[in-house]
């Protein structure tokens, strides 16, 4: 088996399926089994890893190495009443996948068959929960006041001001399904036929700040936008130590890598506008 021929086909197919701007990097342990780390986010807002395991007959397997499974078993999910959906797909998972989630596949079909996977822990990860383990009580409670610092009205009300000065078409608070199927909000999207995505954040907390630029930075992926064409914009005029803190924590790096755009509002209000309006 031509190990390099093999890496290459199978990093070509991932590509040829998600598109080169995904940034997926496959290592090799060994000459039959490989770590793929997709531009994904799980729960603790890590990638997503997946273990691509290949054979002398060119036959692969993907696997998660059992993470989603020891994930829902930890957080003990429980279906919410009423979930519908939801309920089945716990109620499956634990009865059918009892160590890992595994699909056999060649080289040909690893690129939707790696998706099959991403999506279906992306569904996990976001998956209703009643947690009963303190930890993971905490874990919620944090995840929860995220999301309500997520958008600060009065910040987006600054951005709002400057898109209606320099008379830039946009929208605020719109939604765009992603292709795991969930839904992703963006504060504005400015233009029609070449639209710009953006996220802001607000926040005096480095921690919160950290979290959502995780947590835009995959959305920005799922979404598969073109590169340049979704920025974040940081509330550097009510907090100026946020920018400073995600430099120094190699965040602004990872999102520049991805493409996504990174501005102060106060610092950066000049080439901001250039960017509004270009």
């Amino acid at each position: 088996m031509d190990v390099q021929n093999t890496r290459h086909k199978i990093e070509h197919n991932i590509n040829s399926s998600y598109g080169s701007g995904m940034q997926f990097c496959l290592m090799g342990l060994d000459k039959k089994i490989h770590v793929l780390v997709t531009p994904f986010i799980d729960n603790d807002n890590n990638y997503i890893e997946l273990c691509v395991k290949v054979s002398s007959e060119g036959q692969i397997t993907v696997s998660d190495f059992g993470r989603g499974v020891r994930y829902i078993r930890k957080a003990n999910l429980q279906p919410v009443p009423g979930s519908g959906g939801e309920a089945k797909a716990i109620n499956w998972l634990k009865e059918h996948v009892q160590s890992e989630i595994e699909v056999r596949t060649d080289i040909n079909h690893i690129g939707q068959d790696v998706a099959q996977v991403v999506r279906m822990l992306q569904k996990i990860y976001n998956l209703p929960r009643a947690l009963k383990n303190q930890d993971f009580q905490t874990h919620l409670s944090t995840e929860v006041q995220h999301k309500k610092n997520e958008a600060n009205p009065m910040f987006n009300k600054k951005i709002a001001y400057v898109l209606d000065a320099l008379g830039t078409s946009y929208q605020q608070d719109a939604q765009i399904a992603g292709r795991s199927g969930h839904i992703k909000k963006f504060d504005f999207i400015i233009g029609k036929s070449r639209q710009k995505l953006i996220k802001t954040i607000s926040t005096a907390d480095a921690c919160q700040a950290k979290m959502l630029a995780k947590l835009h930075h995959s959305d920005f992926q799922d979404i598969n936008l073109r590169r340049k064409n979704g920025c974040i914009i940081f509330d550097d005029q009510a907090h100026p130590q946020v920018y400073s803190s995600l430099k120094k924590n190699k965040l602004v790096d990872m999102l520049s890598k991805a493409g996504i755009r990174m501005f102060c509002y106060h610092a950066h209000l000049f080439t901001l506008k250039k960017y509004f309006s270009s």
